[in-house]
């Protein structure tokens, strides 16, 4: 993502402590606002869509506040300014000030809404006919009003194909109305003067194909950039720039098959638009650079003084931070002289590269680089084109391969060649690694492995049993670690240089793309493709292959939009002493610590590509290939300030507590893992298989004890359940799972079929079939899997003790409402809460209550008020309300799929949905006597406990009795400096 992407993570807000009121924690995760906008100080940023509204604070990097339409008395959000909000609702518009929450204009009118100016002045609203289109300017100041009729309008069920469009220039002078025509004519483009709604220029631009979606005015107004589709086609995207003075059109790129894409001016010669995986500089309508990102942005903007972009995309936004971008390509191709960069090969420490040449006049040569400065050391005349396949590390020896099939070894001293060797090589590019002691070098083509020593002589050849063989390196200790492909799956082995001995490391029903190893020997990464084309970085600790994270890059397998191919993340280790893997994937290096196994930086590429990826003392390097079609070298160094990716959001469904702290967002195929103390850049994307089957029990979430996570997901298309030891996500069981759910608080137990199955013991201890009755229409299971509820077609339901299989009490009751509380000692069904042993009737909520989550101690539940719904945590069954959560951080409308979740020492509360999700810290979880909930017991807390003396209820009630008094005091006292 993040990527998170992601892809990517986390936003933290603090809102002042009440007496009645949890102080809250807010974390917007899997949130893609439709528009946004900076407020006029630079400062917030406004994310919105039709149900959410948050304020972001660059500086702080965390929300500040959050708003839903009900906060407005309205049902949806339309559009914003950053200053000011449009909303919708009772049959007309209305215009509030975001920070006041101050009513500056209203209208009832039922027409379309369609744009809403910079500076928030003008509101223009459209309606008409099936091709008889017509806007309505609105200023909400002085009561000027403009409508203006469109004949012959393009008309298209899709909605972002409907016309007119409308945008403003920067300094609201003029608007410019966007109308394609029904038939095959020229869109047009109308320039009215707002000081008094003239139309002062109308131009025809583009083709008889091209249908405008977004429109972005330059800052002073005298350009419009227009991303278009192809009529014919309504898939091929163009950009076009029109000059607003002279009419003068130009086009700049192709866009893929994207429904849209982002367009904003840094000034009048400079725009960005979204290109692939990346953001295109154009100045003066040429393709300057590309500043790649990892993911296709849908909207952009810019943050006001700064080089500084928010951007959207499919999976949550991100801040860009493009100064001091800085890539070189190196070196300039002149005419006398052309570079093989396809074939350049650097030595294991990356301080080398060596690179064919061909010279006009000297003709074949092989050019030695000194890495460090990128100083070309040494030009090296060869008699006929040669591919290097092995360099020393120290840069003395070579190993090549000639266009005649012979192997040639050289001096790169001297350039003399010291011995040539003759091999069949029709079986694939061969590799060779150079030996640690000096004395040769080992061979590889195809699956056969050649000894050489310097003088030339052969010491052995080894056929390695495989489909296909890659090496990886030469340890100290004398071992090839290489990668071979076998029949339904790949391996890492070792082999004994001495011994020829073969050793198994790791075996996967994947395959393996490639894999390195730190400078010191310690670590390995592996970098694995299942059979759904997803890629996940294995990391282990070398030689004992203890398996220490996998990690699912944010990249995987995708068809890309601009070149047409499929791309692979690729593994390379660090230069010298650094313990870490750099992945480059989608234009983002992956920077992950070696011994934590976690990514600890993301790092955006100018001009990357997949094809050719290293690492080098100062930086990296990517290849491309120019438009003459020769490839080319880019340097991105890594000393000089480089642009930066921090998300603001990433993709999060269901949750899943792994323990107190740490919380895992899943996703269809992987997850975020995220920390609830973590920085905003601090997740990672974990590589498990989760996919929602539905709203039965867990479905869609995990089950982690034990040291296994346990999960729902596909592979290859087909249901399975998957066990993973935890945390390091070593594949453990799983199998083909239709019919399967999990259990709440059991990571050794699935249902299947109705039946209660122990995956550790392979044990089936419990079935309904068992139990005699007939015509079962559902099983629901406690979380501890102790207790079944089984439902008849009659509409009876029995309880039964799974252990002994024995009916405990029977009651009409409707299961698809049925749950239990998560200490499985009641049944809520509706409204009434039954003991599960009894049956009994323990309690009813109030049916002014919705319960979203029942622990067995407290609940969470939701009531309407004015703004829509309240959220209460209540004790039970008391029902006695403890702590309010903060309205104006209310987590989600309510006709949304909300799920609750709570950590398994109850410190934090969840609320989690599509939009966003909400961490609220929660008073049964706290520290003793640590009133605020802020982690520790100080002063604040013991003026907080004399403040509200005498009062009932409140955080300050500390052991809940219900009046804060001399006993509150007393636990504040006695636990004065925990946490601290």
């Amino acid at each position: 993502m993040r990527i998170v992407s992601v892809l990517l993570a986390v936003m933290v807000v603090y809102t002042g402590v009440a007496s009645d009121r949890i102080p809250v924690r807010t974390i917007l995760l899997h949130f893609v606002p439709t528009e946004m906008a900076f407020q006029p100080d630079g400062r917030h940023l406004v994310l919105m869509r039709n149900q959410f509204l948050a304020v972001y604070d660059m500086l702080q990097r965390k929300v500040v506040r959050t708003l839903i339409p009900e906060n407005f008395n309205a049902s949806s959000f339309v559009a914003t300014n950053g200053s000011v909000v449009v909303v919708q609702g009772g049959g007309g518009y209305a215009v509030y000030e975001i920070d006041t929450s101050r009513l500056i204009y209203q209208i009832q009118s039922a027409l379309r809404f369609i744009a809403f100016s910079p500076s928030g002045n003008w509101l223009v609203l459209g309606g008409g006919s099936q091709t008889s289109r017509y806007a309505n300017f609105i200023n909400l100041f002085d009561g000027r009003s403009y409508t203006y009729l469109y004949e012959n309008v393009y008309v298209n069920y899709n909605s972002i194909l409907i016309y007119p469009k409308v945008c403003f220039t920067p300094d609201e002078q003029r608007a410019v109305v966007i109308v394609a025509p029904q038939d095959f004519g020229l869109p047009q483009a109308f320039v009215i003067r707002l000081a008094d709604g003239i139309v002062e220029n109308q131009f025809a631009f583009g083709d008889s194909d091209t249908l405008p979606i977004d429109l972005s005015t330059s800052p002073s107004g005298r350009y419009m950039a227009i991303y278009a589709w192809d009529r014919r086609a309504v898939n091929a995207g163009r950009v076009l720039m029109l000059d607003l003075q002279s009419g003068a059109t130009q086009l700049l790129q192709g866009g893929g098959a994207a429904y849209s894409i982002a367009l904003a001016w840094l000034s009048d010669q400079t725009l960005l638009a979204s290109a692939g995986y990346g953001i295109g500089v154009f100045t003066d309508g040429i393709l300057e650079r590309s500043i790649a990102t990892g993911f296709f942005a849908r909207r952009i903007v810019i943050q006001p003084g700064t080089q500084r972009l928010v951007a959207t995309h499919q999976y949550g936004v991100h801040m860009v931070d493009i100064e001091g971008l800085s890539a070189t390509t190196y070196p300039d191709i002149i005419s006398q002289e052309r570079r093989f960069f396809g074939d350049a090969l650097l030595s294991p420490n990356r301080e080398w590269m060596i690179v064919p040449k061909y010279h006009s006049s000297l003709r074949w040569m092989l050019s030695l680089y000194r890495l460090s400065d990128f100083v070309e050391v040494r030009q090296l005349p060869v008699s006929t084109p040669m591919i290097p396949i092995g360099i020393s590390d120290d840069a003395q020896r070579a190993l090549t391969l000639s266009s005649n099939g012979r192997f040639h070894f050289i001096d790169l001293n001297t350039g003399q060649e010291l011995w040539t060797r003759t091999y069949s090589t029709s079986s694939s590019h061969p590799t060779a690694l150079f030996l640690p002691d000096g004395s040769g070098l080992i061979l590889n083509i195809g699956t056969r492995l050649y000894r050489i020593h310097s003088d030339g002589t052969e010491a052995w050849q080894h056929q390695v049993v495989a489909f296909g063989l890659k090496l990886v390196c030469i340890t100290p200790d004398n071992k090839i670690l290489a990668l071979r492909t076998i029949f339904n799956g790949a391996e890492l082995i070792s082999i004994d240089i001495e011994s020829l001995e073969t050793h198994l490391l790791y075996r996967s029903g994947g395959q393996f793309t490639n894999a390195a190893v730190t400078p010191d020997n310690n670590y390995i990464a592996v970098n694995r493709v299942d059979s759904s084309n997803w890629c996940t970085l294995l990391v282990f600790r070398y030689p004992t292959m203890e398996q220490l994270n996998a990690l699912l890059i944010e990249n995987y397998y995708q068809y890309d939009p601009v070149a047409g191919t499929q791309r692979i993340p690729t593994v390379l280790d660090s230069y010298a002493a650094n313990n870490e893997f750099h992945v480059l994937s989608l234009g983002t290096v992956f920077i992950i610590d070696a011994e934590t196994a976690r990514v600890v930086r993301r790092v955006p590429l100018q001009n990357p590509y997949n094809s050719a990826f290293w690492r080098i003392p100062n930086g990296w390097i990517t290849l491309f290939a120019n438009l003459l079609g020769r490839s080319e070298l880019v340097y991105h160094p890594a000393s000089a300030p480089s642009q930066g990716i921090s998300a603001i959001s990433v993709p999060a469904y269901a949750a899943l507590f792994a323990d107190a702290d740490q919380v895992i967002f899943t996703r269809d195929i992987g997850g975020v893992l995220w920390h609830a103390n973590s920085e905003s850049w601090d997740y990672q994307r974990i590589a498990i298989f989760v996919h929602e089957f539905g709203s039965g029990p867990g479905a869609g979430n995990g089950v982690v004890g034990g040291g296994y996570l346990l999960t729902l997901g596909h592979y290859s298309n087909q249901p399975y359940w998957y066990a993973y030891e935890w945390p390091t996500l070593r594949f453990v069981a799983g199998e083909y799972a239709p019919n399967t759910s999990l259990i709440e608080n059991r990571f050794d137990l699935l249902v299947r079929n109705r039946q209660l199955y122990n995956w550790i013991t392979g044990e089936t201890l419990w079935s309904a079939s068992d139990t005699g009755l007939s015509d079962i229409r559902g099983v629901l299971f406690s979380p501890d899997g102790n207790y079944a509820l089984i439902e008849l077609a009659s509409g009876v339901c029995w309880m039964y003790d799974t252990r002994t299989n024995q009916p405990l009490w029977s009651r009409t009751l409707y299961l698809p409402s049925a749950r239990y509380s998560r200490d499985s000692r009641y049944l809520l069904s509706g409204y009434q809460v039954y003991d599960v042993q009894t049956g009994n009737l323990v309690s009813s909520f109030p049916r002014q209550y919705t319960v979203d989550y029942f622990d067995g101690r407290f609940a969470v539940v939701a009531q309407s008020d004015s703004i829509g719904y309240q959220y209460h945590l209540i004790a039970f069954p008391s029902m006695r309300t403890i702590a309010s959560f903060d309205t104006s951080q209310s987590p989600v409308p309510p006709w949304s799929n909300r799920k609750v979740y709570a950590s398994g020492d109850d410190r934090w509360i969840l609320f989690n949905t599509y939009e966003r999700s909400v961490l609220y810290p929660n008073p049964y979880g706290r520290t003793d006597g640590d009133v605020n909930l802020d982690g520790c017991v100080n002063d604040a807390d013991l003026l907080s406990v004399l403040f509200n003396f005498g009062r009932s209820d409140g955080l300050a009630d500390l052991n809940n009795d219900g009046i804060v008094d001399d006993n509150d005091l007393l636990i504040v006292l006695y636990n004065f400096g925990n946490g601290c």
